[in-house]
């Protein structure tokens, strides 16, 4: 990425794009009242817009400022009829064709002036000369969400139209160049609309009586959408409290089997037949039986007793075919045997017939565990009813390795741990002239120093000085996600969507590539009650918080789309949402759904600045919402989980 832009020149440019004190944008544009939404517009407003449509209604001749009692000039106290009025020939561009008139302007004497402003008659003034119909920036505003349509594309379009309609070449081509000019209107033309944002950023889910509009069931990715990396300058919302380092739980003490060459031969036993690599020769069986019988994980032994032989090669049997390739990974314990499912495991321990006390407890295995459900199933079926010495065994190393998961190791214990290259810091936050800082900006200010959109989930939570940020166990999924970069555009947005309502209720622009540490702060930071987190690189996500916030991550249930669960090849089965039933009315596509959407913005969103993307993409993402609330936009469908 192009080297972003230093903390001054960054100042400088928010200064003259922003008020400082409100974060609002400074307008470009004469007018200045406000503007409802289309589906928001006053009765006369809508007879207006009708009226142009069915030709009843035309634009005015003459642009008149609008007269009002006792209006006195803030320069000097004058009073407006005291002052010299002048018209200057204007443009209204319309849809079809552009529209001459006259614009008033009243100039005082001290030099400050009253200008048209247009809102009674459908007009955006932009700057007396140029002045656009309210149809044509709605026309624009309904477009630029459905489709790939750039500014650019826009008004060569809307000229395409003037030049069918009959208007003169040379008149058109006075036309040409202003497609900036109608950016600029546009984007004033948003922001008089003073949209709720935190309204339509809200989550549609119905909630307890006095809780926080905040969804319990959130899916995220991200979307290689970036602005100028040379107009970059990105500060985290995020600071770490003072203390002593706080740590997390140890990879290898998570994991079921801490022995490289046991891991490959157990996964080559456990892969399904016909799948490639799968299968062990009959010495190779023995060698591994001998091995484990010796290991720490013992227990596993008794699930090589009852190979299949397949083309001259050992498979597992089918009835513990999944644990095993699960147990193997080196996905922690946890993903398959999950702190809410412990009570039943030890139920089951306890029990003298070691069956299901009910069969609340069995469906709610079955609906949290599912492959450690058809694991003991299966094991129920085969012994009548019971379970064997050794699978209880096997459950009690299960159960014991799945808590460790959750324990807080000594820092001496992670100390001894190679210590990792510190990552560069986030830019300094505040105004390096004014001395600002984040406690001093408003939530708009914060929104457009940061990228961090989350108008009803702020930050409760605080983040700690973690030890891992500081020591390496460089272990863990060995799966990779593709991390597309340009040398001159930011990364990308990162937006979180409610699975129930399917709206988004936040973003990040990111300041550096899509990464666990970037989702985890957001997750952490800002959600009191998270129950499930699905994305397609949970795998590392999950490792990342367990290194971390161990308690805290024990509470979310971690999940992989049905899309990508094929690429984690050697990651737990009991991270793919499709292993679990309950969940198949759970749209796990609505990221790849939604940025399918966002994609429509990216061509010109690479030659925006830090503020305009900003803006842009936030007016963006609210459409899609507002479009959900008006039923206008159903919700996207989905064929499998």
């Amino acid at each position: 990425m192009a080297a972003r832009m230093s903390a001054a020149a960054f100042e400088v440019r928010f200064r003259e794009e922003f008020d400082v004190g409100t974060g609002k944008r400074k307008l470009k544009c004469r007018s200045r009242k406000p503007i409802a939404e289309l589906h928001e517009s006053d009765e006369h407003l809508v007879d207006i817009l009708r009226g142009r449509g069915d030709g009843s209604r035309k634009f005015p001749d003459s642009c008149s400022v609008e007269r009002v009692e006792a209006l006195v000039c803030l320069g000097c106290g004058r009073q407006m009829e005291d002052s010299e009025g002048t018209t200057v020939d204007g443009t209204i561009f319309h849809l079809l064709a552009p529209v001459p008139t006259r614009v008033e302007v009243w100039s005082c004497n001290c030099g400050r002036t009253w200008h048209y402003d247009g809102r009674g008659d459908g007009v955006l003034n932009f700057n007396d000369k140029y002045l656009f119909s309210y149809e044509l920036l709605n026309w624009y505003s309904n477009q630029m969400w459905r489709t790939k349509y750039p500014f650019y594309t826009m008004w060569q379009a809307v000229l395409s139209m003037y030049a069918g309609s009959g208007l003169p070449p040379a008149t058109l081509q006075r036309f040409v160049n202003l497609r900036s000019t109608f950016q600029d209107a546009w984007m004033d033309y948003i922001t008089l609309q003073d949209i709720d944002y935190d309204t339509s950023f809200k989550c549609a889910c119905p909630h307890p009586v006095g809780a926080a509009p905040e969804p319990e069931c959130v899916i995220g990715d991200g979307i290689m959408l970036g602005y100028r990396g040379d107009l970059s300058f990105l500060v985290s919302p995020y600071e770490a409290v003072e203390g002593p380092l706080k740590t997390g739980s140890l990879h290898q003490k998570r994991i079921f089997v801490n022995d490289n060459v046991c891991r490959d031969l157990l996964l080559k036993f456990a892969r399904p037949v016909g799948k490639a690599g799968a299968g062990l020769t009959e010495v190779e069986l023995g060698g591994l039986e001998t091995t484990v019988a010796a290991a720490s994980f013992s227990s596993l032994r008794f699930l090589l007793k009852t190979p299949e032989l397949e083309n001259g090669r050992y498979h597992s049997s089918p009835m513990c075919r999944e644990l095993l390739f699960g147990l193997a990974t080196k996905s922690p314990v946890c993903a398959i045997l999950p702190a809410e499912v412990e009570p039943i495991v030890e139920h089951l321990l306890e029990n003298e017939s070691h069956f299901f006390p009910d069969l609340g407890q069995a469906r709610q295995l079955a609906a949290r565990a599912p492959v450690l459900f058809d694991f003991v199933r299966a094991q129920h079926s085969v012994s009548g009813g019971r379970l064997t010495d050794e699978c209880l065994q096997l459950l009690r190393d299960l159960l014991r390795v799945a808590r460790q998961a959750y324990v807080e190791e000594p820092l001496a214990e992670v100390e001894k741990l190679k210590k990792k290259k510190l990552r560069d810091n986030d830019a300094a936050a505040g105004d390096p002239n004014g001395g600002r800082t984040p406690k001093d900006w408003s939530d708009e200010e914060a929104f457009l120093r940061t990228g961090h959109y989350f108008p009803n989930q702020p930050i409760w939570r605080p983040l700690q000085r973690y030890a891992a940020d500081y020591f390496s166990q460089k272990v863990g999924p060995t799966c990779t996600k593709f991390k597309g970069k340009h040398k001159n555009v930011t990364p990308g947005m990162y937006p979180f969507f409610c699975t129930g309502c399917s709206k988004c209720v936040g973003f990040v622009v990111l300041s550096a590539a899509e990464s666990p540490r970037v989702v985890f702060e957001v997750l952490f930071c800002r959600w009191r009650r998270l129950k499930m987190f699905i994305y397609d690189n949970v795998c590392h996500l999950h490792t990342y918080a367990l290194n971390r916030e161990a308690s805290w991550a024990a509470s979310v249930q971690w999940l992989i789309d049905w899309m990508h669960t094929v690429n984690h090849k050697e990651c737990s089965p009991a991270y793919g949402i499709a292993r679990y039933s309950i969940l198949h009315n759970k749209n796990s596509q609505l990221s790849e759904q939604k940025n399918s959407r966002l994609v429509c913005m990216k061509a010109q969103a690479a030659f925006m600045g830090q503020g305009t993307f900003l803006h842009y993409g936030r007016y963006f993402l609210h459409c899609l919402n507002r479009q959900i609330d008006l039923g206008d936009l159903p919700v996207l469908p989905h064929l499998r989980n």
